[in-house]
């Protein structure tokens, strides 16, 4: 198991990760700016609820379209274009605060707006780090990320409460601004490596189509997702109601509030470091049952008791609940997709969370509307001390232990002639001969190839039993072009290698399995060509 601090030994990663701290520390800035200015600006706990949903709904429209084209074009230069749009919007917000044309609509806007930076730098930024570190420093890179989230949420509010005590709101923003600055600097310094492709480019709407299919098709990284939803459900309680509690319950002002979200950060940083340790003894699944516990019991101290030390305290907890879900979660969503679609499946991952995120803040400001933050609070903590049932659906062990990095084992196809054209559908076709005593395994690890055909591109899938042959089966399976086939032979694994072997093993009783890829005939283009006299071109 690699040290925590590994990973910051290496150039590109270090540059990468003190940007990140910098923005994250303006971005925990603003998010304490903008929900004490809306506490100023109205007593409703539903529109202090939505600016916590201003904050993360933007990942419902830019995350995954961020993902697609982070896997496109160079992520460094479409870090550096997320980070500029956001130095533009924050400054911009913080002018229009400093001239008191801010109402709580306004506010909203300007949060959604800086929102929809944020959308888009996590999915690049978190499918940026595999390029930086080895594999076995992964989960330690992920948990340094989290550092860097949990160091600005430790130092941001507490920066933020007390510059709004002094300067107001308008002075955070505006220091914000400058953070995502020094962000932009030091990314301008990472000279990123080209990753070399053999396959021709996607388009933009085809490769969001092709994330969507492999998370349908990938059982792994639905898991994943599945167990980051349970999760974030019940949590965007205590995210949503605390500026709430902390001003109409405890009495804090924004210094104290600052100071309440300065714990929960310690916490949080505490625990990132912690975690490299505690998964040599623990397994991810276990750690995330600690998490889901340790987090119900902040929200319930939350919701129930009024001495603010004692909350401070309690979030510390939560903190570290919070950094150990989001490490384990985030380290299985890089380990159960390959590099090709690193970019979109980190997306969809931070749609899930960071949108579940933003639908559960508002619906639990609602419920508080109605019941009360209280007991708003106590339902939620209830609902945390159950998502360790995730895990029994959706074990993270067999996440980590598949092997997905890139297996080149596919031979180019045979081709005699002109390839086939780029828009025309390719139907692929292999043959089998499989003994009477395997035929029951060789179904069960069929099964599991046509998720792996579908997953990488296949429009549809068949197994045929050959009614001239006893022993006889055929799979055959479409893909939309003959790029996209050649796009398959790229983007397959060395675990899909391992059941591609088993496969062919099993179904190599006469021999190598012969393998056909097949064009439709335009038979118009054909009769046409045939009309056409000799000499009568050129």
């Amino acid at each position: 198991m690699a040290d925590s601090a590994g990973p910051l030994r290496r150039a590109g990663f270090r540059l990468l990760w003190l940007g990140s701290v910098s923005a994250n520390t303006g971005t925990w800035m603003q998010n304490v700016g903008a929900a004490w200015l809306m506490t100023e600006l109205t007593r409703s706990p539903l529109l202090v609820a939505l600016v916590q949903s201003a904050t993360t709904l933007p990942t419902f429209l830019v995350a995954l379209p961020a993902g697609v084209v982070a896997d496109i074009i160079d992520r460094r230069r479409l870090l550096i274009a997320i980070e500029a749009w956001v130095v533009v919007v924050a400054a911009s917000l913080a002018a229009a605060t400093a001239a008191g044309l801010v109402g709580p609509a306004v506010l909203l806007g300007f949060t959604f707006l800086i929102g929809m930076g944020l959308a888009s730098f996590l999915p690049t930024w978190q499918s940026s780090v595999p390029e930086l570190v080895p594999a076995e420093e992964l989960p330690a890179a992920m948990a340094l990320g989290g550092i860097a989230i949990n160091a600005a949420r430790a130092v941001g509010p507490a920066i933020g409460g007390l510059i709004i005590a002094v300067r107001g709101p308008e002075a955070v923003f505006a220091l914000n601004a400058v953070m995502w600055g020094l962000a932009l600097v030091a990314l301008a310094r990472w000279r990123r490596q080209p990753v070399a492709r053999t396959s021709p480019p996607e388009r933009i709407l085809p490769a969001a189509v092709a994330a969507l299919r492999y998370a349908h098709h990938s059982p792994d990284l639905r898991g994943v997702m599945a167990r980051a939803a349970a999760f974030v459900t019940f949590a965007g309680a205590l995210w949503a109601l605390l500026p709430q509690v902390a001003r109409h319950q405890l009495g804090l002002g924004a210094g104290g509030y600052g100071i309440l979200f300065a714990f929960m950060g310690g916490g949080a940083v505490l625990a990132g470091f912690g975690i490299a340790k505690a998964r040599t003894r623990l397994s991810s699944d276990r750690l995330l049952i600690f998490a889901a516990l340790g987090y119900a019991v902040a929200t319930l101290i939350l919701a129930q008791i009024q001495d603010p030390v004692i909350v401070a305290f309690g979030l510390a907890l939560g903190g570290a609940a919070w950094t150990t879900q989001m490490a384990m979660t985030n380290t299985a969503a890089q380990r159960a997709v390959p590099e090709w679609v690193r970019g979109r499946a980190t997306a969809l991952y931070t749609l899930v969370f960071q949108g579940g995120l933003a639908i559960s803040s508002g619906l639990w400001g609602v419920a508080a509307l109605a019941l009360g933050s209280p007991v708003t609070l106590s339902l939620a903590a209830a609902g945390l001390a159950l998502v360790p049932l995730a895990g029994l659906r959706w074990p993270l062990a067999p996440v980590e232990a598949a092997d997905r990095g890139q297996a080149d084992y596919w031979p180019q196809p045979r081709v005699s002639g002109p390839t086939p054209v780029p828009s025309g559908p390719v139907r692929v076709s292999v043959s089998y001969r499989v003994r009477p005593a395997d035929v029951d395994t060789f179904f069960a690890r069929m099964g599991e190839l046509r998720q792996v055909r579908m997953r990488d591109g296949a429009s549809d899938w068949t197994l045929e039993r050959d009614l001239a042959e006893a022993d006889g089966f055929i799979e055959s399976f479409h893909v939309g072009s003959w790029q996209e086939h050649l796009r398959q032979h790229e983007g397959l694994t060395r675990a899909d290698l391992a059941l591609e072997h088993q496969v062919r093993e099993l179904g190599a009783a006469g021999g190598q399995p012969p393998v056909q890829h097949l064009v439709e005939v335009d038979r118009r283009t054909k009769e046409a060509d045939d009309a056409v006299p000799a000499g009568a071109i050129g």
